[in-house]
């Protein structure tokens, strides 16, 4: 991804940490650790997760009908100094509503500075009950017996400035520790296949990035 490109969205993530620029998510010692709803806060965010450098490998896993979520990511992380972070969760609550999950880095990340760490084959671990709860999305995987010493094969992924990364929600993953004096960021997105048993008209926090939206539902031939 351009380099250019790159600083452009950094400064803004600058700008928008210094500013305080609401919504955003603090951790306990008062330090914002996410920006949320980027989509509609630059232009620049709306261009960058529409990159064909994006889009083109989603279609290989997704089809052509591709939609980007408002409401699940769409915001960048913020890994500080000395952060504890560190903890190993899935995106969604089950198999039968997966995501992919895509982060964009806007500089060099590698274990010094809190690189993505991911378990590998962790989607087939079993699934737990839902929480039932707002806002305890995805699943924490300390949170469970069925689940103990897994994070002992926990990979590293160190990157470069403007690498995407793109995986299934499902597999457990983590910030790491950032050993610099210096914040690392993660624009994460999620997206998914047009869902054909949506009707379009509840579609108001998905965004059509690629193809068209295709409904299929029953009714259609009931008459």
């Amino acid at each position: 991804m351009d380099d250019g490109f790159i600083d452009e969205l950094k400064a803004l993530v600058d700008q928008y940490l210094k500013d305080e620029v609401a919504p955003y998510k603090r951790d306990k010692q008062g330090k914002i650790i996410k920006l949320f709803n980027l989509f509609d806060r630059n232009e620049k965010f709306k261009q960058l997760y529409t990159l064909p450098s994006i889009i083109k490998p989603l279609q290989s896993l997704l089809g052509p009908n591709i939609e980007f979520l408002k409401n699940r990511h769409n915001h960048v992380s913020v890994i500080q100094k000395g952060s504890n972070e560190r903890r190993f969760h899935r995106d969604v609550l089950h198999w039968s509503r997966p995501v992919i999950s895509v982060l964009i880095y806007l500089q060099d990340s590698d274990i010094y500075n809190g690189c993505t760490e991911i378990i590998p084959t962790s989607q087939y671990l079993p699934f737990v009950p839902p929480y039932g709860l707002p806002n305890h999305a995805g699943t924490w995987l300390d949170e469970f017996e069925v689940y103990k010493g897994f994070e002992n094969q926990a990979l590293p992924v160190p990157v470069r400035k403007g690498d995407v990364l793109i995986f299934d929600t499902l597999i457990f993953h983590s910030p790491g520790i950032n050993l610099t004096d210096e914040p690392r960021y993660a624009i994460t997105a999620a997206y998914h296949a047009v869902d054909e048993l949506l009707p379009t008209k509840c579609n108001h926090h998905r965004i059509l990035v690629s193809g068209k939206r295709t409904y299929c539902g029953n009714e259609l031939n009931w008459e």
